[in-house]
């Protein structure tokens, strides 16, 4: 006879959470060993803010969503994504930003920049580019994600749409604007805006 739905969710989330953990303390054995070198220890420090991010994904995943708004530098969440990207793939990525608050939940931010950065970068292929920006006017900070690809509707369906989706939640829920449309590299460009937050004032509840 099948176990309880339930009761099987909380045990698997349970193996889960003890194969992450697993998965960190190597990663952190790997970065404080004394016979590895700079490109490894990056490589080790990359799969431990994986597994963070992965921790919380996982957290969300088994919780009802809070939409707890909190001060949040989307120039650094950026720069991760784009970090990530450039080890997992051979797309040449730039990356140009300046410091740039919003009032918004981490986890969300980190969830729609993977997507936009992840759809630029099979559309872009290999062999193509991608550009990451994230600018601020004090009263809107915006992250511009552009491509070199065939350009939106001419690559295969599939995630894409999915990460889309997620992205076009996001800015509804959190007040902003999501724009897609043909850029100046020729592919896609998507400008995400979210209201600009005052550095260290609290985001209201």
């Amino acid at each position: 006879m099948d176990a309880d739905p339930a009761l099987r969710r909380r045990q698997l989330g349970h193996d889960i959470d003890h194969q992450l953990a697993t998965i960190m303390l190597l990663a952190s054995l790997i970065d404080t060993a004394d016979d590895v070198g700079p490109a490894s220890r990056l490589r080790a420090r990359q799969i431990l803010g994986e597994g963070r991010w992965l921790e919380r994904l996982h957290q969300a995943y088994t919780e009802p969503p809070t939409y707890r708004a909190e001060p949040v530098r989307l120039d650094l969440i950026a720069g991760e994504v784009v970090a990530a990207a450039r080890l997992s793939t051979a797309t040449a990525i730039e990356l140009d930003v300046e410091e740039s608050w919003v009032c918004a939940e981490r986890l969300a931010c980190w969830r729609v920049l993977r997507n936009l950065v992840g759809n630029a970068v099979r559309a872009a292929g290999p062999a193509g580019r991608v550009r990451v920006r994230v600018v601020g006017d004090g009263r809107w900070a915006a992250t511009l994600v552009e491509d070199d690809g065939p350009g939106f509707g001419a690559a295969l369906p599939g995630s894409q749409s999915l990460g889309l989706g997620i992205a076009h939640e996001f800015a509804a829920v959190w007040d902003g604007d999501l724009e897609i449309h043909r850029g100046e590299m020729g592919g896609c460009r998507a400008r995400l805006r979210l209201r600009a937050a005052a550095p260290g004032t609290p985001c209201a509840s």
